[in-house]
C-alpha cells in the first residue's frame, strides 16, 4: 500500500539498472541516483524485479572476486 504524499520517483528497471552497474553496492546505487540507501531498500523490499537485479548482480561480484 503507499502512503499519502510518497512517490516513487525511479522506475524498478532504472533501480535494477544503476543496482547492477553498481555491482549490488547498495550505497553506490544510492550515490548514483543521487538518493538515500533507504530509498534503494524500500525498492528491493517493494519490487521483485529490482531484488532479482540486486542477487544477480552480487552474483556477478561474487564470481569475478572467487576467479581472481
Amino acid at each position: 500500500m503507499r502512503r499519502k504524499g510518497r512517490s516513487f520517483k525511479y522506475s524498478p528497471a532504472l533501480v535494477a539498472g544503476v543496482l547492477k552497474e553498481a555491482h549490488g553496492f547498495v550505497k553506490r546505487a544510492a550515490e548514483i541516483l543521487g538518493c538515500p540507501p533507504s530509498t534503494i531498500y524500500r525498492y528491493i523490499h517493494r519490487y521483485p524485479e529490482v531484488r532479482r537485479a540486486l542477487r544477480e548482480a552480487r552474483r556477478e561480484t561474487r564470481e569475478a572476486v572467487e576467479m581472481k
